[in-house]
């Protein structure tokens, strides 16, 4: 029985994640080729010369993030699917990754049998969504019926590290001061950043600190 291949292109800024992921990958009997790329700008110019059925993007990445690259993507490559492969687990990323038009959303803390099974069943241009994935979605729902979850309806689920980062930043700590503060790469700040105007759906830093000040994330300074 013939079985049908699928060329693969995984995105992400991390090159041992994709190198980890092809090297699982490549074997697999439904996957005639998978390459990667380590931004959104490099998938694009991959996608330019290569017909490739699955583009498995990652969300956190600098420069251009997932939401973006799948919109780009299914606007220029409309035969290229969109497969999300990503740490975030809450209903902001997953709904943001949906709307932008991906059929598939996997955690990365998931296994080789449910990645396989979602890779063939997105390349079918249907859907899928990891259980985990199912579940917090379910939570989601089960939470907006909850009055006690519609007290602040406005505030966003930001992480421990992302609050930091933006109080640091509404005291108008530049990214490399904050870098050095809290010990990580000035990369890392850029990204955190983005995350942030992200899942507040602010266009700039300005309307950053104000949702921040208005919802009571970080004292007016």
């Amino acid at each position: 029985m013939n079985i049908k291949k699928f060329r693969l292109l995984i995105v992400d800024d991390h090159r041992l994640m994709i190198d980890g992921l092809i090297a699982l990958l490549e074997d697999e009997d439904c996957i005639e080729e998978v390459t990667g790329a380590t931004s959104g700008k490099e998938a694009l110019k991959i996608l330019e010369t290569k017909n490739i059925d699955i583009l498995m993007a990652d969300i956190n990445m600098p420069e251009m993030n997932g939401v973006e690259l799948t919109r780009i993507v299914l606007k220029k490559f409309p035969g290229t699917k969109v497969l999300a492969l990503s740490m975030y687990n809450d209903n902001i990323m997953i709904s943001k990754m949906i709307e932008a038009g991906a059929l598939g959303y996997v955690l990365k803390s998931t296994n080789i049998s449910e990645l396989m099974a979602a890779v063939i069943t997105v390349a079918n241009g249907k859907r899928f969504l990891a259980k985990d994935v199912q579940e917090v979605i379910m939570k989601g729902i089960y939470n907006a019926g909850n009055p006690v979850s519609m007290v602040e309806p406005n505030v966003v689920k930001l992480t421990p590290r992302e609050i930091e980062i933006l109080s640091l930043v509404a005291k108008e700590y530049s990214s490399e001061q904050i870098a050095g503060k809290l010990f990580i790469s000035e990369r890392t700040v850029e990204t955190h950043r983005k995350n942030i105007l992200i899942k507040t759906k602010k266009k700039n830093i300005v309307g950053l600190i104000k949702y921040a000040i208005e919802n009571g994330l970080i004292q007016d300074t």
